[in-house]
């Protein structure tokens, strides 16, 4: 029986793929330390293939209205007892969950107005939610130290969750969201996972703090006009109710799907952990060798077009590159779609984007050696032109 034989061509391979990692790494190292190489590090930073998942679900313009969530836009009520008599009309169409996505820092200057909005809260304070900032975060103990709530807190027992978004840098696109955070030494619980949690009839429970995607799906929000709350009151019967502002530019984030107001922010963090509870990413060292796997095949595969179609080679490569960028990300995109697994391609289309130039660095470098040195692997080398 035969034994079996690595090719001396395999050895070829794993040198362009090991120069592909190289030169990765020196890219990086580059954009860490020079300040020129700000926008790779910004562009690495920021690069998420879930933003491209989200474009895919939602390229028909025709979404889906969310079954379980109604947003009531209170944008052009300028007086606290106009927002009272909202928040006392949504009540009164039997909602299942009210969250109430504003905060009232300061007692207003007419009292009146300050007595009919903390009455109309808590006459309802049962089925609500409240919104509360957490601020004055130590990264050292992972813990905030502060918490902003609106004046009339200490009236009665209501349930305060945290509205505050997670962004990279501020200005930054929002992706994820929180289900709990450390508040001294107390555990505070988010606006979205209060409410989902209410919403299904399921207790709190102390989760870790770290942060979870928010799939921001095919499907959108219905809205109600604040005047028009009575009118559809069969639609508000049952539902995860959001009182706030749709139009208000202070409270607009940037999106993988575009600007959109806090309420749509909160509305899908709510549906992401009702429908899919978390999304498992792939890690880092995963990602890696996923990586090294897809640049060992194109290698490979990259020898034998150039061999096979040499006089149009860069023509056939490119088209090799690019359907096997189409075949990763469709993978990819099924993958989180069906089994909530986000696959990182970061790692993978990075290489895949520098296996050519690895092979030209690889070639000279085994060039260079087959002069100088004896080494056998060198002499076998598909790639040594001294033969």
């Amino acid at each position: 029986m035969s034994k079996f034989k690595i090719k001396p061509s395999f050895w070829d391979y794993i040198g362009i793929c090991l120069t592909v990692f190289l030169l990765a790494f020196l890219l990086v190292l580059a954009s860490l330390n020079l300040s020129i190489f700000n926008p790779l590090k910004h562009a690495l930073e920021d690069f998420k293939m879930t933003d491209v998942y989200f474009e895919l679900l939602r390229s028909d313009k025709a979404k889906e209205l969310n079954k379980d969530i109604v947003l009531v836009d209170i944008t052009k009520l300028t007086n606290r007892d106009s927002i009272a008599q909202v928040i006392v009309d949504v009540n009164s169409c039997s909602p299942k969950v009210v969250m109430i996505d504003l905060i009232f820092e300061r007692p207003s200057f007419d009292d009146v107005d300050d007595i009919s909005l903390v009455n109309a809260i808590e006459s309802g304070k049962d089925k609500e939610i409240l919104s509360c900032k957490l601020t004055g975060y130590n990264p050292k103990t992972r813990a905030f130290t502060n918490e902003t709530k609106s004046f009339f807190h200490e009236i009665a027992d209501f349930r305060w969750g945290y509205s505050n978004v997670d962004q990279l840098r501020p200005g930054g696109c929002i992706r994820k969201y929180s289900l709990t955070q450390n508040l001294n030494d107390t555990i505070s619980y988010s606006m979205a996972y209060m409410a989902s949690c209410a919403y299904m009839g399921v207790p709190l429970e102390k989760k870790d703090i770290s942060q979870r995607l928010i799939v921001f799906d095919d499907t959108d929000f219905l809205e109600v006009p604040c005047d028009k709350v009575l009118e559809n009151k069969k639609l508000l019967e049952n539902k995860l109710v959001i009182i706030g502002t749709l139009e208000e530019e202070a409270d607009m984030h940037i999106t993988p799907v575009g600007k959109l107001p806090g309420m749509k922010v909160l509305a899908y963090s709510a549906t992401t952990f009702m429908n899919h509870k978390e999304i498992s990413s792939m890690s880092k060292w995963s990602s890696l060798v996923l990586a090294f796997l897809v640049c060992l095949f194109c290698a490979w595969a990259g020898h034998l077009l150039r061999e096979r179609f040499a006089s149009m080679s860069s023509y056939v490569l490119k088209l090799f590159y690019f359907m096997v960028t189409a075949i990763l990300v469709w993978m990819a995109f099924i993958t989180f779609v069906h089994f909530d697994y986000d696959v990182n391609l970061l790692y993978p289309l990075l290489g895949m984007a520098l296996v050519e130039e690895g092979r030209l660095q690889y070639s000279a470098l085994v060039t260079m050696l087959g002069k100088y040195t004896k080494w056998q692997f060198i002499k076998k080398s598909i790639y040594n032109k001294n033969k």
